[in-house]
């Protein structure tokens, strides 16, 4: 009876041996693909971060103010000219 105590025992040890070296290798591979995945969303948000900045960047640069201030320095212009046309045409 003692011996087939130890030989339960012997194959309970292996079948608790052989799935913790499957639980390992399965966090192994969970964690390396978590890694992986990190690396890839630290790419992806690194390059967002640098098109926001290109497109702020372009904002600043031609901004729509910048677009205004040409458009009223031509409507200013044509006041003008109009303004010395409505002069001339008096006289």
């Amino acid at each position: 009876m003692g011996l087939l105590v130890e030989q339960y025992k012997q194959e309970g040890s292996k079948i608790l041996s052989k799935l913790e070296q499957r639980r390992e290798q399965e966090r192994g591979t969970v964690m390396q693909t978590l890694h992986q995945k990190r690396i890839e969303m630290v790419s992806i948000y690194s390059e967002a971060k640098e098109l926001v900045v290109e497109t702020t960047n372009d904002l600043k640069e031609h901004s729509i103010s910048h677009f205004e201030r040409e458009w009223r320095k031509k409507q200013d212009a044509l006041r003008a000219e109009i303004s010395e046309g409505r002069k001339v045409s008096e006289l």
